[in-house]
């Protein structure tokens, strides 16, 4: 959904929508190191990729990846998730 004149969503927050979206995906891919990730999406350093994420996703970065764990434990550690 792009923004129009009758959005009630200016640009900024459909930019920022976006950008949350991939940076969700980034963060769920353990390869990638967070200041990888910080210059993926061109912040201009990691303590203002910090603050964006827990502006946007309301905890910083590493806590959203670790929030992420149970989910991914399965792939990560096979045995470890079936004696859960």
């Amino acid at each position: 959904m792009s923004p129009s004149l009758d959005s009630p969503f200016s640009v900024t927050s459909y930019i920022n929508r976006h950008a949350v979206h991939i940076l969700k995906k980034y963060l769920e891919d353990d390869r990638l190191s967070l200041t990888q990730i910080s210059e993926m999406m061109n912040f201009t350093s990691l303590s203002y990729f910090s603050r964006y994420c827990n502006e946007h996703l309301g905890q910083s970065p590493s806590a959203y990846r670790l929030s992420l764990q149970p989910r991914n434990l399965h792939r990560r550690f096979p045995e470890v998730a079936e004696n859960m």
